[in-house]
């Protein structure tokens, strides 16, 4: 375990499409506490060592023109809402940082 853990802390983690958003927006999930449900929540990725999580902001193709807009922009307002919880709690070390690449 101690080599798997050695490996892992020089190496980068990618995940370039986590869809857990959703949930967020949706259910009301806090990604920034440790969920009893789901794969996906700040502390998980911490403590597995994902370095570069990509959060995906995907709207299902029922969401036609302005309202697929509206929802992406209802997801990334989701997804700033939860990093800033994160951020702000100051007990908590999983501090994930926020690109808003296109």
């Amino acid at each position: 375990m101690a080599r798997a853990r050695k490996i892992s802390a020089e190496s980068i983690g990618i995940d370039s499409h986590i869809d857990t958003i959703q949930r967020v927006l949706i259910g009301g999930a806090d990604l920034s506490r440790r969920l009893p449900y789901g794969h996906v929540d700040f502390p998980r990725l911490h403590e597995g060592g994902m370095k570069a999580p990509f959060f995906a902001l995907w709207c299902p193709v029922y969401y036609k023109g302005a309202e697929a807009v509206r929802r992406t922009l209802q997801l990334r307002d989701a997804m700033q809402t939860c990093s800033m919880l994160t951020r702000t709690r100051s007990n908590s070390p999983h501090r994930p940082p926020i690109s808003s690449g296109s």
